[in-house]
């Protein structure tokens, strides 16, 4: 029991102060002269909420919380009945200033007792009875909401005051010039000087800036939640409000350039396409290399979204999720962070955490971005008569190197090269007939949140569509989403997050295709056109030279659907007051169809196609933990976690082919005369045991440690499980005694880290068993047939990482630097090796070797400017070297023509002949090479083996797809109601296999179109080029090599947008809490000496051959105008 102590006489009875004696021993002995004992008053939280209610009964729960005694005398409280309160989880200073707004009331903090009085107030004696003015005020937050309880000082008249639950202050006041000083926790100390002459009302509006303690940011970590002060492992945070706004199709394209070690490629431009995200670099030949992406505790599927493969178009699993409902992204870097994750952590893990409701007034946001997007480039081509030119010069230029005569064989005829000619011979621009110029954008987003201390909701809905820059190519997205949660008591709070999106993507074969748009229609004679005389498609190798991509675009329709469920429902428990056991159910649900109709004539199907595949999946994780958590009075803060994990996949697909219809008009496989299906059903599941403890004192050493066993059906009983352990250690040497600490120094921490995870990624669900299939029919009896070798002795990728780091923090937090060494080594790595062909396979999945990843993070953060003027930049920079250390045999795996696996190298090295030069006369070329058409002016390669000849003895590591460093830079401004952010991204070092120019800069070795800058740099006569070969029609100049491999280094003005914030005082007329209005360019500028669309192009995500390029769509520059808008 306690009681609420009237004051009487205005002294307290001794029994009080005796008790007030023991309280406040009792608590000096439990903090240990940590802190004083107001210091824990302040740091007291309070909830409340209620209405018209007694202010005993609010006092008598005020008490309930904090244990602190209230002391008042009986006439204090007798003209107060009620008071009005809303507060969650505020101080005991906050909480009381909101009671006592606008009543005649004080109180002061005595001990372990608030001590109330009536309030004196005391003005200068010759301003009595002359206040004559009225000054109003209001103080919100960046957002416009109302901060209830802030303090209010007017300094000349040495008056404080409190604002209301509405965030609102009112004082009288005569003639002159007064200083309101405005001061609320967590924010930013404001100041004003205001000029009142006569008897007049006075509106001010104080906006309060956020103060940004980096070093108390919460961030998300693995089950849990830690602070960047008290952080042991490598963790970054990315705040989505921070990011500016522009129309990104995959919420993961918000990271590109915000962060140390996340290097995030956006290989190709279409709509939704799949980016390449990697963290601290290249883990696994096999695998995707992609991190665990984990939203509201759901882990989602890494499997693309689309389901007819359409050349370059691979459906990113992100674009089906929202960005807009995207409130922070934190990225787990090392093994120790993201070893609670065990098996499927080993590139890193990325937790989301989507928007959730605010305590207070309900708020509706309103959000809507439309523009155009357009071609960054194009490619500067041979005109009709440039290209006659050349190959002229390169028929007669061959022909009389190897003495050919009309009617010898091998004689090239110039009319077979050139065709059919038109007598007027215009350049058609076939690069502008496939173009979607202007492409279109639009983004709309609505939310509506709110809440109480005991619920809390956020709900939006969203639209986006964007079309690509190949005609025919498109993203649409709807999307809603739900995230409620309840808190009815104290022990107990609960909640629930579910979101549907659906989104229909359409596609255009391109890249890496056969009609890959692009490269065929540049590829075509400059003068070929479309259409014939007579309207209809002029056909690919018959009437002119390529593929007809105009004819493409008419015949090719290819569409996928997907409809996503996500669901988290969670529980959790508080009892014994240190313990929280913590349940929670997390799905993810997919439903998808793609169809492809080529129409008849088209040329891969003269008589028609339709493929139309069904699929589904669904995930499930089952989590529940039990945590205890308690602080010792000596200063050591404990946090134990122990869980369980279950994890199930399923996935099925039917797939239906039909090929000759009788027409366009049937789009029924049901129609077609020659039918195929196939279909599969595929399940795997983990669980899985971990624990987690966190241990720190005082504020000076922290120490973290957890371990994950994992078990997976992929794996054969006897390798199914493995344990993934991790310990790190940080101390925050500023913080002791001995350290004298500099003026400019605030805060500094070195940081440890050790842990492994595992990966089982790249390999199938039944990879370790031998696998039949049904439909092997012999002499009219059915039958089955092996399909795949099987090893039992898979066992999981280890990766083994240790990291070492320092934080620091100066100049009262204006810089911030952070920096990470680490190196990571993947062990047991998993791949199809080949195997005899007498097993009747090529391939079988094996453990094969090791790789390791070596590099230096940094990133600096620095308010530059913090007046009137704010100027704040960010900047990162990791520098990361990857390479196969081992192999089975040692010896290089080639992959594809231009990349191999070889140890000492990086990962997807390219692999090819190294140019020297060229030749410039005929004695420097041997006679074996002469004598396969070699002259002056070819490029003379590497004869490694010294045989005089050149062949694939002669291939070498020739460079790298990895880039030496990269990173990014964000500098943003402020001014007034103005806002300015500019974005830029950068990459280094990094090559290119233009695998495209074997087509385009062939100098008349094939028939194909021509690029102009090198024809007009090519050899013509000794001295004239070293580095541009000769025309020919010999083939020696087009072999894979350094020729055609480019520097795909590159600075690029990633983004900049420019906002304006409406003025306060007009949106409230308007019943507008904030309105904001901005303009965005994206991909305004890169500075680099790749020839091709795109430095970042990619014709596919494997490491394995990441970097080659044939002409894959680039990433649009496009031009936004939006609006925001609160209510």
């Amino acid at each position: 029991m306690y009681k609420l102590y009237p004051k009487i006489f205005v002294q307290r009875p001794s029994c009080i102060n005796k008790l007030l004696l023991i309280m406040k021993l009792t608590t000096l002995f439990l903090i240990m002269a940590i802190m004083q004992v107001n210091a824990i008053a302040l740091a007291q939280k309070v909830t409340l909420s209620e209405k018209n209610t007694p202010i005993k009964k609010v006092l008598d729960k005020i008490r309930a919380q904090t244990n602190y005694d209230f002391v008042f005398s009986d006439d204090v409280l007798k003209d107060i009945n009620t008071v009005t309160v809303n507060v969650k989880n505020a101080d005991l200073s906050t909480a009381l200033n909101v009671i006592f707004y606008d009543k005649p009331l004080e109180y002061s903090i005595e001990d372990n007792a608030v001590v109330i009085s009536k309030k004196t107030v005391f003005f200068p004696s010759n301003r009595v009875a002359q206040l004559q003015s009225v000054v109003n005020g209001k103080v919100v937050d960046e957002q416009g909401r109302p901060l209830p309880g802030a303090s209010v000082k007017v300094i000349e008249l040495n008056r404080s005051l409190t604002t209301n639950p509405e965030g609102q202050f009112s004082v009288n006041v005569e003639s002159g010039t007064y200083t309101f000083e405005v001061n609320f926790i967590g924010y930013v100390k404001q100041s004003r000087q205001v000029k009142v002459t006569g008897s007049q009302r006075l509106d001010l509006t104080f906006s309060m800036i956020e103060a940004k303690d980096a070093l108390n940011e919460v961030l998300v970590v693995g089950y849990g939640k830690s602070t960047k002060r008290s952080l042991t492992n490598s963790v970054s945070r990315l705040d989505a409000a921070n990011v500016a706004q522009r129309n990104v199709s995959s919420a993961n394209q918000l990271m590109q350039g915000q962060i140390a070690g996340v290097n995030l490629t956006v290989s190709n431009g279409t709509p939704g396409g799949a980016s390449r995200v990697s963290i601290r670099g290249i883990s696994s030949i096999n695998g995707d290399n992609e991190p665990l992406y984990v939203i509201d505790g759901i882990p989602l599927s890494k499997d693309l979204a689309n389901y007819n493969f359409s050349g370059e178009y691979r459906q990113d699993p992100l674009s089906l999720i929202n960005p807009s409902d995207i409130e922070t992204i934190d990225v787990l870097k090392d093994a120790a962070a993201a070893a609670i994750y065990g098996s499927r952590a080993t590139n890193g893990v990325i937790l989301i955490t989507t928007k959730q409701g605010k305590s207070g007034k309900s708020r509706i946001a309103v959000s809507q971005l439309s523009g155009i997007q357009t071609m960054p480039k194009k490619l500067n081509l041979l005109n009709p008569q440039e290209y006659i030119a050349l190959q002229t010069e390169a028929t007669n230029t061959f022909n009389n190197d190897m003495n050919y005569r009309p009617g010898q064989t091998g004689f090239v005829d110039i009319k077979t090269v050139l065709g059919a000619v038109p007598a007027d011979p215009y350049d058609v621009n076939w690069q502008k007939l496939i173009i979607n110029t202007p492409a279109t954008s639009n983004q709309t987003d609505f939310s509506f949140s709110g809440g109480n201390e005991a619920t809390s909701h956020f709900t939006s809905a969203g639209y986006q569509y964007q079309e690509g820059l190949i005609q025919k190519s498109s993203l649409k997205r709807y999307s809603l989403r739900s995230n409620i949660d309840f808190k009815p008591n104290s022990t107990f709070n609960f909640g629930l997050r579910v979101a549907g999106n659906f989104t229909k993507s359409t596609s255009i074969p391109n890249g890496d295709q056969g009609t890959a748009l692009f490269q065929r229609n540049l590829e075509q004679r400059p003068y070929d056109r479309p259409y014939l005389a007579d309207g209809s498609f002029a056909v690919g190798g018959k009437d002119i030279l390529r593929h007809n991509g105009v004819l493409i675009l008419a015949k090719d329709h290819t569409f996928d659907d997907n409809y996503q469920g996500l669901a988290n429902l969670y529980a959790n428990i508080k009892f014994l007051k240190y313990f929280t056991y913590h349940s929670a159910y997390n799905a993810e649900i997919r439903q998808g169809r793609g169809f492809r109709h080529q129409n008849i004539n088209h040329p891969y199907n003269v008589r028609g196609y339709i493929n139309d595949v069904r699929n589904s999946r669904y995930s499930a994780t089952i989590d529940n933990t039990l945590n205890f958590k308690k602080t010792w009075s000596n200063g050591l803060d404990i946090d134990l976690l122990a869980g369980h994990s279950f994890f199930n996949n399923r996935y099925d697909f039917t797939q239906a082919t039909g090929t000759e219809f009788p027409s366009d008009d049937f789009k029924s496989i049901s129609s077609a005369t020659i039918r195929t299906s196939t279909g599969d059903e595929l399940e795997y599941a983990i669980e899985s045991y971990f624990s987690r403890m966190t241990l720190s004192y005082k504020d000076r050493y922290f120490l973290y440690g957890s371990a994950r066993r994992d078990g997976s059906s992929k794996f054969r009983k006897d390798n199914r499980y493995a344990t993934f352990p991790s310990i790190s250690g940080a101390w925050a040497f500023t913080n002791e005694s001995f350290f004298e600490k500099p003026n400019w120094l605030e805060f500094g921490k070195v940081r440890v880290s050790w842990g492994k995870n595992g990966n089982q990624d790249g390999i199938g669900e039944y990879a370790y068993l031998p696998l039949a299939s049904g439909g092997h029919n012999y002499n009219l009896q059915t039958g089955l047939s092996v399909t795949a070798l099987g090893n039992t002795d898979l066992k999981w990728e280890t990766a083994t990482q240790t990291d070492f780091g320092l934080d620091l923090t100066f100049f009262k937090g204006r810089l911030t630097f952070m920096y990470d060494y680490f190196v990571k080594k993947t062990e047991d790595l998993l791949y199809a090796v080949p195997v005899y062909q007498t097993s009747g396979f090529t391939t079988r999945i094996a453990n094969i070797g090791s790789m390791e990843n070596r590099g230096h993070e940094f990133t600096f953060s620095s308010v530059n400017i913090d007046k009137k003027l704010k100027w704040s930049t960010n900047f990162n920079i990791s520098f990361i070297r990857n390479k196969v250390v081992s192999l089975v045999g040692n010896s290089p795996i080639t992959v594809g023509g231009w990349n191999a696996i070889v140890p000492g190298q990086p990962l997807g090295t390219f692999y090819g002949y190294k140019q020297l030069g060229i030749y410039q006369n005929l004695s420097e070329i041997p006679t074996q090479l002469q004598a396969a058409g070699v002259r002056p002016g070819d490029i003379k390669f590497e004869d490694l083996d010294n045989n005089n000849i050149i062949n694939s003895g002669d291939l070498q590591v020739i460079g790298s797809s990895q880039a030496d460093f990269s990173g990014g830079l964000t500098n943003t401004f402020k001014y007034g109601g103005f806002d300015l952010s500019i974005l830029n991204t950068f990459s280094v070092g990094n090559e290119i296999a233009a695998g495209w120019r074997t087509g385009l800069d062939h100098m008349g070795a094939s028939n194909y179109g021509m690029l102009k800058d090198n024809y007009e740099k090519r050899w013509t006569g000794p001295g004239t080029s070293n580095t541009v070969p000769r025309a020919t029609k010999g083939g020696n100049n087009i072999r894979n090599s350094t020729y055609y491999l480019e520097d795909g280094s590159f600075f690029r003005i990633k983004n900049i947008t420019l906002g304006y914030t409406l003025p306060s005082n007009l949106m409230k007329q308007l019943g507008v809490s904030q309105a904001r209005i901005f303009t965005s360019v994206n991909n305004l500028l890169t500075i680099t000496k790749y020839s091709g669309y795109d430095p970042e192009a990619s014709m596919g995500l494997d490491a394995r051959s990441f970097g080659i390029d044939n002409l894959v769509t680039p990433q649009p520059r496009s031009f936004m105008l939006g609006l925001n808008v609160n209510f």
